[in-house]
């Protein structure tokens, strides 16, 4: 079964690392996101990154239950139905590009065993919040570069695809 595509993006900006993650963790969480604890450590990785993982909260815990319901109906094994694995997460990572300038990627994982219908519903608030993000920099003149992102690449940044399923044990 092949999953909805979800997009992210990747900023340049004016600013700090610690304000871009605010930035980033403040418009998800205005479309339902809360930031997932200990995912990532809260320091720096050796190439300067810092990272924060979000997941649907509140109001996406209905949207949770259906997808298990989904696992369950589909024949799954047990396990991809565990109530402590989220369908989606975004991982939002910056780091400093040089003195007042830093570099900001916001980019959604959908689990392995995630119901489609799940992953299509996130797609908008996802969409909304990459938006509201390009907006505020814009607005603040601050943004040096935008581009919008159908995957990440596999480096160093841990919002790469490898990099998010270890961190998040994905496999």
């Amino acid at each position: 079964m092949t999953l909805p595509a979800l997009e992210g993006a990747r900023w340049v900006v004016r600013s700090t690392t610690d304000r871009l993650l605010r930035i980033a963790t403040d418009f998800f969480a205005e479309q339902g996101f809360a930031v997932r604890e200990s995912a990532f450590a809260d320091t720096a990785d050796e190439a300067g990154w810092i990272a924060v993982a979000l997941e649907a909260s509140g109001r996406g815990a209905a949207a949770h239950r259906r997808s298990r319901l989904a696992s369950f109906l589909a024949g799954r094994r047990a396990e991809s139905s565990r109530s402590d694995t989220p369908q989606v997460v975004i991982i939002a990572t910056a780091r400093r590009v040089s003195n007042g300038i830093a570099e900001l990627v916001v980019y959604p994982h959908a689990a392995p065993e995630s119901a489609p219908a799940i992953v299509e519903t996130a797609a908008a608030p996802i969409a909304a919040a990459l938006a509201a993000i390009t907006s505020a920099a814009g607005a603040e003149s601050a943004m040096l570069s935008h581009e919008r992102l159908r995957s990440v690449p596999e480096d160093e940044c841990p919002a790469s695809d490898a990099r998010a399923r270890d961190v998040l044990g994905w496999r």
